[in-house]
């Protein structure tokens, strides 16, 4: 299955890894989307959180992750109605 980045996830990742100079990691939502008979997932917003940076991991603040899940299911666009279309499951690094 392939992965598609919206526009605005490529912009934000793009910036956010070329301003550390380190490992960086963040999460996004996801829907899975048919484009021309096939099925794809489709990656419509990336998030960066708190979290401690290495060379090669990053330690993700737990609050700041659990901020994220829950605002992500009572957001009007992401959650609400769409639970179940929009997935927060797409871990970037």
């Amino acid at each position: 299955m392939k992965v598609v980045l919206s526009e605005l996830v490529h912009t934000k990742c793009m910036y956010w890894v070329n301003k550390c100079d380190k490992e960086v990691s963040g999460f996004g939502i996801t829907s899975i989307i048919d484009m021309d008979g096939m099925k794809q997932v489709y990656v419509h917003d990336a998030w960066l959180l708190e979290q401690e940076v290495g060379a090669a991991h990053t330690d993700i603040d737990a609050k700041a992750l659990g901020k994220l899940m829950q605002q992500s299911l009572v957001h009007p666009k992401y959650g609400g109605n769409n639970i179940g279309t929009y997935k927060l499951n797409w871990w970037w690094h």
